[in-house]
């Protein structure tokens, strides 16, 4: 969830900062905002697959498997350690 609402945020203030830059000192700020507003909705149902996949990533390099729950997976679901 972390990385999914840090990438809307980034998004979103990239958005908003680069059309107010481009666009000063007229900045369309109604249109800017319905913009906005839809990137904010759209951006973390998009991205949401990417975002777990991400986080189990991360997490698996700080936390990687140790081979007890290597082998208690192994044993559960059948598997040989050895054909994996």
């Amino acid at each position: 969830m972390i990385i999914n609402t840090g990438l809307t945020i980034a998004v979103f203030l990239a958005l908003l900062i680069g059309v107010a830059v481009a666009t000063w000192p007229d900045v369309p700020w109604t249109p800017l905002l319905i913009v906005t507003i839809v990137v904010n909705l759209f951006v973390p149902i998009v991205f949401y697959p990417w975002s777990k996949t991400l986080f189990v990533a991360l997490d698996l390099s700080v936390r990687p498997y140790s081979g007890e729950e290597v082998a208690a997976a192994h044993r559960a679901t059948g598997v040989d350690g050895d054909s994996a």
